[in-house]
């Protein structure tokens, strides 16, 4: 890379006001066509002008300068910093760019590419930018085939690597599944999150996401050696319905080598946890199970990863355990967890004993309303403060599949921390908003107050931290948490756990206001004096 100071180059455009965010790449890519293009390096001003003009047309780009001036300005500066082809895909545009992977990463992705390999598929080479050409300068006799859906990455990539004969650059559609016939020793890919265009349903895939149908066809491509190193949302880690079938489908079909966690907010235009995993033709005994931290150099402010906690598991223990939570796996290993597996009690997950749903969305409030409104500012820490409820006026009909039940289990869906609580039946109808979920449990099996105790416990806790899909903000699928599982214990021993519970729990409440009414007194008394 011939300059590393595209932060520099943003910075200043920014604070001369040449170009915003969004065309900046754009606009780059047409001032260096005209640097390579332009008859003369020296040549005048309105030849260089009419020249951008021309690579626009040519190249079917928008016209983002607004004047001859503009162009001009920005030629000038751009000749100046030395900038190069490379530095179009390293320029941090935000929203409006690729989402790029970290050198911190990509040196991890470095590591994959070894010298028994012959052929490498990078899909959306544009992320891979900051460690793009060291991975093709790593083994200089393979072949490599870096694909684009951008028309303007796709010329950009071909001049980065217009001097490589190893090197082939493809432009293919969002849909396009089945761009090459070809099958490869090694496939790089990080695919988009979270986009809401899905795959049609008449294409024979097990997910109809966008991110795991691409994955799923990328191993269609894998050669009998091959690996596919992907990173991916936690989604796939632990979420049930089609993402279950698939993680079925891969370890039945495929060897999962490696299930690494990624730091939190590794990725600067993301919050959303992801892990990177390596699949590969045939089958394993062990997988290995990795999970880095972020470091942050205190002079350089340069951020690296560190691997912090590993560990492996066999392939028939990863099947047994039904999802691929790293959390749930780690937490296992320590003795809380090894005790509750290897207790004699008997072990049910939620969905065998409950029914869970989201709060339902509202919009609008009414101090006069008759329904009231839990939200997550309502759960306190042992409790819920009905007191402080806010309320909605509507038809209660409308609401009635929302309505709460005496015993009904809350927890929030997103926020930052994990706190329960166990509603109690109000003398006017209550709803969760849409920031919590609502547990609903068959009060045949198991108590609300039991529920509560332990999914408040270290080993409760410890499960539904797995289920976070955010980083700094939990964000939890109210199916996703039908997975903790649960001891279960005769009814007569959780109503036996659940009076004590309740009745310290009155003790202490008792305790703290008494003392809190004494100090008030004592304060106001010595006041007084005065």
């Amino acid at each position: 890379m011939k300059n590393t100071n595209s932060d520099i180059f943003k910075n200043l455009s920014f604070l001369r006001g040449i170009i915003p965010a969004e065309n900046l790449a754009t606009a780059l890519f047409v001032a260096l066509k005209v640097k390579k293009e332009a008859n003369k390096p020296d040549d005048i001003n309105e030849a260089l002008y009419d020249c951008s003009q021309f690579i626009c047309n040519k190249y079917n780009c928008n016209n983002v300068f607004e004047n001859k001036n503009v162009f001009l300005n920005f030629y000038q500066t751009v000749s100046s910093m030395g900038l190069d082809w490379i530095d179009i895909l390293n320029i941090d545009t935000g929203k409006f760019g690729p989402m790029q992977i970290p050198s911190s990463v990509g040196n991890l992705l470095l590591d994959r590419v070894c010298d028994n390999i012959s052929n490498v598929l990078i899909k959306d080479g544009e992320k891979f930018s900051l460690t793009l050409k060291d991975i093709v300068d790593k083994n200089k006799n393979c072949a490599y085939l870096i694909t684009t859906t951008q028309v303007l990455y796709f010329e950009v990539l071909k001049e980065i690597f217009a001097e490589y004969q190893n090197v082939e650059i493809m432009q293919v559609g969002m849909n396009d599944f089945e761009f090459t016939s070809q099958k490869f020793d090694l496939i790089l890919s990080l695919p988009p999150f979270g986009v809401r265009m899905m795959v049609e349903q008449q294409r024979d895939f097990i997910c109809r996401e966008y991110e795991l149908a691409s994955t799923e066809s990328l191993l269609y491509h894998l050669s009998f050696t091959g690996k596919l190193v992907a990173i991916l949302p936690a989604r796939i880690t632990f979420a049930t319905g089609r993402v279950e079938e698939l993680r079925n489908f891969i370890q039945k079909m495929y060897k999962i080598e490696e299930i690494s966690e990624l730091p939190t907010g590794i990725f600067s235009s993301t919050a959303i946890k992801t892990y990177l995993f390596t699949i590969a033709s045939g089958m394993t005994d062990d997988v290995t199970i990795r999970r880095y931290k972020k470091v942050v150099d205190k002079k350089s402010k340069e951020v690296s990863i560190k691997l912090e906690d590993e560990t492996f598991v066999m392939s028939t223990e990863l099947e047994d355990f039904g999802d691929w939570n790293i959390d749930k796996i780690f937490a296992r290993q320590d003795d809380d967890w090894q005790n509750f597996q290897n207790s004699n009690t008997k072990r049910v997950t939620l969905s065998d004993i409950a029914t869970s749903f989201r709060g339902k969305v509202v919009n609008s409030k009414d101090e006069t309303g008759a329904i009231g409104v839990v939200n997550i500012a309502n759960i306190k820490e042992f409790d819920i403060d009905y007191n402080s409820l806010y309320h909605l006026d509507t038809d209660e009909r409308k609401i009635s599949n929302y309505i709460l039940e005496d015993g009904d289990i809350l927890i929030p869906a997103r926020g930052t921390t994990i706190k329960t609580a166990v509603f109690k039946v109000q003398q006017y109808p209550c709803i969760a908003s849409s920031n919590l979920i609502v547990i609903r449990v068959n009060q045949n099996q198991i108590l609300p107050v039991y529920l509560k105790i332990f999914l408040d416990s270290p080993l409760g806790v410890k499960q539904i931290k797995g289920l976070q899909q955010g980083t700094t903000l939990m964000n939890i699928s109210y199916k996703d948490i039908m997975s903790v599982e649960i001891p279960m214990i005769p009814l007569e021993e959780q109503k036996v756990i659940s009076e004590e519970y309740e009745k310290e729990l009155s003790l202490y409440q008792n305790t703290i206001s008494a003392a809190n009414d004494r100090w008030q007194n004592v304060v106001k008394e010595l006041q007084n004096k005065f």
